[in-house]
């Protein structure tokens, strides 16, 4: 028996047909130097939804999770991420903002730093 799809390009048969791993995105923040001002830091998904929030201090390594590269293209999840270093009062000091285009280019406060 024949089957046809005729709602899926052959990019999507073809990516759907693929046995090997999907690509995971995980980021990992090395903090080098920050003002004496900066103590604390916030990692905010899009709309203000914040997932990370804790003390930090030159040297440290923090992990983030991003999720798989498709779904960032597809934009099935989050796409946009700030990365903020707060003050002892909470108050943003500084901003790191993380952006996937949907054609997997990866940006960083604007410029370019590679594609997916």
């Amino acid at each position: 028996m024949n089957q046809v799809q005729v709602d899926e390009s052959t990019l999507e048969r073809d990516k759907r047909l693929n046995s090997s791993p999907l690509p995971y995105l995980i980021l990992n923040l090395h903090v080098i130097q920050l003002t004496p001002q900066e103590v604390r830091m916030k990692a905010v998904r899009g709309a203000r939804d914040s997932f990370i929030n804790r003390k930090v201090k030159p040297g440290d390594q923090i992990k983030i999770e991003i999720g798989f590269v498709d779904d960032l293209k597809d934009r099935t999840i989050e796409f946009e991420y700030e990365i903020v270093f707060l003050n002892e009062k909470r108050d943003p000091q500084s901003r790191i903002h993380l952006f996937v285009d949907e054609d997997g280019t990866f940006k960083i406060n604007g410029e370019v730093r590679g594609k997916f």
